[in-house]
């Protein structure tokens, strides 16, 4: 909601690009938001080997996660997309590095062809998303493996933050346990 309108995820997102300059969690976020960021981040990277990879970055928000995997996993090149027009203005500006792209794009309708990528990163993104399973389906279709890094769904706690915590509940957020998940990817 906005005004008392209700919006897309994506609108909620440009609107905290334009008050804000930033995501709570990235441009503007605490000390430990950041120390979890990094947690995550190296998670990744410990479990993929990103090195010489083209990799799309699918809901990338302001390219913060972009710009850091490009940096510390030694990538070929990374393309980051993301429905929210600001928050793709602002990464741009993060960009120092021709192999860096970003680009106004909706995660279940890309315009690359089958296996554009070797690897496709979902970070933090299929709990905004109105369907996870096309966008699922559609980083299979472009990339030849897919990271998926999502807040933990058997937590009670973030089950009642979603449901109570008004930004939680303005950027649409809603947790999916890993069995779901695994679910979801079995069936395509």
């Amino acid at each position: 909601m906005i005004n008392g309108k209700a919006v897309s995820a994506a609108e909620v997102f440009n609107e905290d690009i334009k008050l804000k300059s930033g995501y709570k969690y990235t441009t503007n976020a605490p000390l430990s938001s950041q120390l979890a960021n990094l947690r995550q981040t190296k998670a990744v990277l410990d479990i993929c080997d990103f090195k010489d990879m083209r990799v799309i970055d699918i809901g990338c928000g302001d390219g913060a996660f972009t710009v850091e995997l490009f940096t510390k996993g030694n990538l070929r090149s990374i393309y980051g997309v993301d429905p929210a027009a600001e928050a793709i203005n602002l990464a741009k500006t993060k960009v120092d590095h021709s192999d860096i792209k970003f680009d106004v794009q909706c995660g279940s309708r890309l315009s690359f062809g089958d296996k554009s990528f070797d690897i496709a990163q979902l970070r933090g993104v299929l709990h905004h998303a109105d369907d996870p399973i096309s966008i699922l389906r559609e980083a299979m279709r472009v990339s030849s493996m897919v990271v998926v890094v999502e807040p933990n769904g058997y937590s009670p706690f973030l089950k009642l933050i979603e449901r109570f915590c008004k930004y939680h509940i303005e950027h649409k957020e809603k947790s999916f346990s890993p069995r779901q998940l695994r679910k979801w990817i079995i069936s395509l």
